[in-house]
């Protein structure tokens, strides 16, 4: 891959999009250099990985070719850590702020973003968010279905599929606590 390391790691978190967060979450995780076992400890418990179609190793391997991280031996163990161009993606990606950014931008349905976050708190199916925000005028006003929230906050971080639910993950949780 030719190009600066950032624009290296984005266009993989673009192109996979699936991973964004996977990506995101190795990135923070190797900030303290990390074993190869911890590492492939950690991409297993992400909930995101419960779908995944890719290993862990094909995972890391794409992300140390796009620059974001890098293996060096620390004695005779394996290690990775992230480096300087990851280390600026992970403040730039960091889920709060993109969640923050989104309710920014989309300043007219700030408050059915912030309503969706607090509603899946319990996990929640499709239906039941279809159900619960139907009635809503702003979005019979603008032609927008509830799945254009849970996708957005999905992408933006905010909201996870696990267990057969939409869940508010911990930034979404972080957003919802620094608005009250």
């Amino acid at each position: 891959m030719e190009g600066d390391p950032e624009r290296r790691i984005m266009e993989l978190m673009s192109t996979h999009g699936e991973y964004r967060q996977v990506f995101y979450k190795i990135l923070r995780f190797c900030m303290d250099p990390q074993s190869f076992i911890s590492v492939q400890e950690e991409v297993h418990s992400y909930p995101e990985m419960e779908t995944a179609l890719q290993p862990p190793a094909i995972l890391l391997n794409w992300l140390e070719r796009a620059g974001g991280i890098e293996q060096f031996l620390d004695g005779e163990q394996g290690m990775w850590r992230t480096t300087e161009g990851g280390k600026r993606i992970v403040d730039q990606e960091a889920p709060m702020k993109k969640i923050q950014s989104l309710l920014e931008t989309e300043q007219d349905f700030r408050e059915i973003f912030l309503e969706l976050l607090a509603f899946c708190e319990t996990p929640r199916t499709i239906a039941e968010i279809n159900e619960a925000f139907k009635g809503k005028p702003i979005l019979s006003e603008r032609k927008v279905y509830p799945a254009y929230f849970v996708h957005m906050l999905e992408e933006f971080g905010g909201l996870i599929w696990k267990d057969k639910g939409w869940r508010t993950t911990e930034a979404g949780k972080g957003v919802l606590m620094e608005k009250n």
